[in-house]
């Protein structure tokens, strides 16, 4: 063998066990479990950690209880209708979450008491999140069942082309949209996290 090969056989021995040490750590500081929690009519995914010890911990995010605040560009007067249909990507959370609709007499998916709807990613921190919205002529809990593209929204709060905040999902042919704007009256006057 010449010093040539020698030192290339050296050279990949070396990158062999480089590579093989950033696979460890890189695999020893993924989360290392996925398990869904569920309360009544909420459907809530966490992760998990492995700590400095090696015992494992929960991801946690705690969520206000205020009011969040609401856009200066909208007030959410007009609602908007999202086709149950649409909700197509067979083993997306949202057609997860699809699977256990049931469809209320004026056409409206829901899940218990909480109607599905899709909102800007500012409200919407994930599919299955619950929230409570005060209108002005009522007040209605929420369970995010779609999320709004942000380059459909404005600050990632409402539809850059009707000013909706909310979308309600609904059966195709079920409700018009002077029918979902009666039920609704009014702007929005608070959006807050419930459980």
């Amino acid at each position: 063998m010449t010093n040539k090969n020698i030192y290339l056989i050296s050279v990949l021995i070396i990158l062999f066990f480089w590579m093989l040490l950033l696979i460890y750590k890189t695999v020893t500081y993924m989360p290392v479990e996925t398990y869904t929690m569920q309360a009544p009519s909420i459907i809530v995914t966490a992760q998990t950690y492995p700590d400095k010890s090696g015992a494992t911990q929960p991801i946690v995010t705690p969520e206000p209880i205020d009011s969040l605040p609401l856009p200066s560009g909208s007030d959410g007067s007009f609602k908007a209708m999202e086709r149950v249909e649409k909700i197509t990507r067979e083993g997306s959370k949202q057609w997860h979450l699809k699977q256990i609709y049931t469809l209320d007499e004026d056409g409206f998916c829901r899940i218990g008491e909480y109607y599905a709807v899709a909102m800007g990613t500012y409200y919407a921190k994930y599919i299955g999140q619950t929230l409570e919205i005060q209108f002005d002529s009522r007040t209605i809990k929420v369970i995010i069942g779609d999320v709004k593209a942000d380059e459909h929204t404005i600050d990632k709060m409402y539809c850059s082309t009707n000013g909706s905040i909310v979308e309600f999902i609904v059966k195709e042919n079920t409700i018009t949209s002077d029918e979902l704007q009666e039920l609704f009256k009014g702007k929005i006057v608070s959006i807050r996290y419930c459980a």
